[in-house]
């Protein structure tokens, strides 16, 4: 998927059992939920995008769920780790939206995790403090990626929270 601009839906792009996935420079805002989301995705390359402006109902709440970018493992569909994810040069902003959950790579406690990721020159601007949450990643890299605070209180910062058996990673820069 290139090229292509998405908005005024529920979700951006969904994602299930996929391998070879390419999205590339494509513009994905105002939804009312996650703008990426998926489960047993391999070998995917997510680059280039924008991705803003998030409007959960009640999100602080007990109603939606809300991620800019959302990948999880899934025992019913998967028997190993979700592989070769990279995540690179996509902006990832709050804007008018939501302070939502910037990349988040979700095991569930599957166990299985993700392996070969690589996370670089993205920024984030968003006032939630997950600006990336990384459950049982390894043998991955985050790098030269900048998380910014448009406004808010200091304690919603966007930071790096590494989760659940994570492990092996090269975070620098």
């Amino acid at each position: 998927i290139q090229n292509t601009e998405i908005s005024a839906r529920m979700k951006g792009i969904v994602l299930t059992e996929v391998s070879g996935l390419r999205l590339v420079d494509n513009e994905i805002h105002h939804t009312r939920t996650g703008m990426i989301t998926g489960t047993d995705v391999s070998n995917a390359v997510i680059e280039g995008n924008n991705i803003y402006s998030s409007n959960p109902h009640n999100f602080s709440g007990a109603g939606d769920h809300a991620d800019f970018i959302h990948l999880w493992t899934d025992l019913a569909r998967q028997t190993s780790a979700s592989e070769n994810i990279t995540i690179r040069n996509n902006l990832i902003e709050q804007d008018d939206g939501q302070a939502i959950l910037g990349i988040y790579l979700d095991d569930n406690g599957n166990g299985l995790g993700f392996k070969g990721v690589i996370i670089s020159n993205n920024v984030i601007l968003n006032g939630n403090y997950q600006g990336m949450r990384l459950e049982n990643v390894f043998d991955s890299s985050v790098t030269n990626n900048t998380l910014l605070q448009p406004s808010g209180e200091p304690k919603t910062a966007p930071a790096i929270l590494l989760r659940n058996g994570s492990h092996n990673i090269d975070i620098h820069d």
